[in-house]
């Protein structure tokens, strides 16, 4: 069985069922019961209190069917009846299981044709937040941490039994959903000035401090810059020097930086030793405004060899990541991944959303960490032999906006004009927050903002027919927030919400945002909803949604982890979406989409545990290889890997034996496999003897 064709499978079965009637008297199955069960499982003193005499044989019954699955289940794996027993002829336990198969398979056809396939559940957080970032057009949410974790059941997380909803989940999902609000709604007419600039690294605090204390180079044309010589001293000491950072020779480089003004120099900077907190080569620029960014950076890598710049036996590696403001020493945000060659210089471009005051860090992640800094180490720079990653620049530029009102705001209020804020206006205004800058940092709002734009006169959207706009924007935004149809009548209520709280006082931009966080936070919204009854839906004088849209909210909540799409919708209301052949093509779309890279990080993490794997770190003494570049390449191949086996549609059995593997530089090398440079994923056959192969052999797999 190929993967596509599992996928396949249980869509269909998610679907279409069959029905045949139940004839219980004078089966195999009380004949079986009758030779082989009564005489433990009768009476009083029934073996696990389970009487099979008396015990119900309505499968209709929920209870009823879920035993004799069981029992089902008992019989074909041989422990019923039990070793010591005498053993029934292999023709009558074919005869027995066939018949009680095909018996258990009707009665839950009938059950699905009764009630459905589905049970109706809410949300997990993952979903919560996809949801909330499609339908609002944002290009980046991250709101779970507002919300309680989900249950699981079995492992997974998207079972109904272990999705509750409590007055604190609601809670927490109204902040969420104020938060997406305030991401999404524009609060000026013109979008935010763009601001360009390209940073030479030697300038920045950071760089300069780690470059006068010989923990990065300063270079020119790949070779030591005479501008800031190389830094020596206590080269008899073998490794810790216990010599405070006041040496004569710190002060004396300290001068020299300062007389050859090396924070105005061009040249490259060289990093030898990996990020630590205090010490992190932070490239000094937080956005003053949200939006996306371009950045540009050139980097390369090299080998240190006392003084020298040689070739490195591999490709180095570097990160950026964003850190919220005031935690420029935690974690961060991965933002990319890049390659530093060898002593050749490479430009890399990324385009990525930045939210407010997010500060930019540079990381040099495939530097090892041997315990102490170069400074702390005698001989210091002039002695030390080791991997470096080069900084040549960075560019940075933003925020982009493709048009404006973004797509969030124009989902929100149409094209209505967004205006001063009217001087008489009797309405309490919108509130917003200062424009400012995180100090020492680019931009400066001070001198890199425009005059005007650093104390803007208030703006919001304004509407001259409050209550018509609301039922028309709501006409609008209902049924994509609550995936179906609606009527007239749903709307209402809702409108009758914003002239309630116009009324009250609010301003416009305030009356319709009470109203969206009533709207994403009701039940229509919060639910998936439960299949349509085939009774239910044939009454054509029953006010159903099409019966087919259960089933498209369930394929886009598998494969997207979110919401269902116009097309997807369409084809569930014109009713195509039950043809097999375009079932399948649908399928393939939803799977060739990147947001179905959603899908295979929430099914990894919940299938195989990957979220758990930061929960344990390698002992360094006895496992000094291991490191986070390791770490990301670990998850990258199993990720892949699953992605491999869709994409091509590979046997079942892959998972198990394979003859290729999903490898970064780094992984390849923990793996000893040769001829991988870089840190992108690819494809690498095994070779013949490689024990590797199939996800039990994954690295990942086995650090958890």
């Amino acid at each position: 069985m190929n993967v596509r064709l599992t996928v396949m499978t249980g869509v269909v079965l998610c679907w279409f069922g069959w029905t045949a009637p139940l004839t219980m008297a004078g089966s195999p199955l009380e004949h079986f019961f009758a030779r082989h069960c009564f005489g433990c499982h009768s009476g009083a003193d029934a073996e696990a209190k389970l009487d099979l005499e008396t015990f119900p044989r309505d499968f209709s019954d929920p209870a009823t069917l879920k035993a004799f699955t069981q029992i089902h289940d008992r019989i074909v794996a041989g422990e019923m009846p039990p070793a010591t027993e005498e053993r029934p002829e292999q023709s009558e336990l074919a005869a027995v299981t066939q018949w009680l198969s095909h018996e258990l398979a009707t009665a839950d056809a009938a059950r699905i044709a009764r009630d459905g396939r589905i049970r109706m559940r809410r949300m997990t957080r993952a979903e919560f937040q996809n949801t909330l970032q499609d339908l609002l057009a944002l290009p980046r949410l991250e709101i779970k941490a507002l919300l309680p974790p989900d249950g699981e059941v079995a492992g997974f997380k998207k079972v109904a039994d272990g999705l509750e909803l409590s007055p604190v989940h609601l809670a927490a999902y109204a902040a969420a959903v104020e938060e997406a609000l305030t991401r999404a709604i524009a609060t000026r007419s013109t979008p935010p000035p763009v601001v360009t600039r390209r940073i030479y690294p030697a300038g920045l605090f950071k760089f300069g401090g780690n470059l006068v204390q010989g923990n990065f180079v300063l270079l020119k044309d790949q070779q030591p810059d005479p501008a800031l010589p190389i830094r020596g001293g206590y080269d008899e000491i073998e490794w810790y020097i216990s010599a405070p950072d006041s040496d004569a020779d710190l002060e004396e480089r300290k001068r020299v930086f300062k007389d050859n003004d090396v924070a105005k120099s061009q040249s490259s900077v060289g990093l030898l030793v990996p990020n630590l907190a205090g010490y992190e080569a932070a490239m000094n620029v937080a956005p003053v405004y949200p939006g996306e960014y371009r950045m540009r950076l050139s980097l390369w890598g090299f080998l240190w060899n006392q003084g020298m710049v040689e070739p490195a036996p591999a490709s180095q590696a570097a990160v950026l990541r964003a850190h919220e403001e005031g935690k420029q020493q935690e974690g961060g945000r991965l933002l990319a991944t890049l390659t530093a060659p060898s002593l050749a210089a490479r430009d890399h471009e990324l385009v990525t959303w930045l939210d407010a005051h997010e500060s930019i860090v540079f990381d040099p992640i495939s530097i090892p960490w041997r315990g102490l800094q170069v400074r702390q180490i005698g001989g210091r720079t002039a002695k030390h032999v080791g991997p470096g990653v080069a900084l040549d620049w960075f560019e940075i530029e933003g925020p982009i906006h493709e048009s404006w009102p973004p797509a969030s705001h124009q989902r929100l209020f149409g094209d209505l004009p967004i205006t001063a804020w009217p001087a008489d206006a009797a309405a309490v205004p919108p509130l917003r927050e200062p424009v400012r800058s995180t100090p020492g940092y680019f931009p400066n709002q001070h001198v890199d903002i425009p005059p005007e734009e650093r104390q803007p006169a208030l703006e919001t959207v304004q509407s001259t027919d409050p209550e018509n706009d609301a039922r028309h924007l709501l006409g609008r935004f209902l049924p994509r927030a609550w995936r179906r149809p609606i009527a007239s009548d749903e709307v209402e209520p809702y409108v009758a919400l914003v002239s309630k709280r116009l009324t009250d006082g609010d301003c416009f931009e305030d009356a319709m945002r009470r109203m969206y966080v009533a709207v994403l936070t009701s039940p229509e919204f919060l639910f998936l909803a439960a299949d349509i009854p085939d009774a239910a839906a044939a009454d054509a004088t029953a006010a159903k949604p099409a019966p087919l849209l259960p089933l498209a909210t369930r394929l886009s909540y598998w494969l997207w982890n979110g919401p269902p799409d116009p097309e997807l919708l369409a084809a569930a209301h014109d009713g195509s979406l039950a043809d097999p052949a375009v079932l399948h093509t649908q399928i393939d779309r939803l799977l060739a989409d990147p947001k179905s890279d959603r899908f295979i990080a929430d099914f990894l993490d919940q299938w195989l545990e990957l979220d758990r794997i930061d929960e344990t770190t390698p002992d360094s003494r006895l496992y000094p290889e291991f490191s986070p570049l390791l770490q990301e390449g670990m998850l990258a191949e199993t990720r892949a890997f699953l992605r491999e086996l869709i994409d091509r549609d590979l046997p079942i059995s892959t998972l198990i034996d394979a003859d290729f593997a999903m490898l970064t530089q780094r992984l390849a090398e923990h793996y000893g496999i040769t001829g991988v440079d870089g840190v992108e994923v690819r494809r690498v056959p095994l070779p013949p003897e490689s024990h590797r192969g199939g996800l039990l052999t994954q690295a990942s797999i086995l650090k958890l």
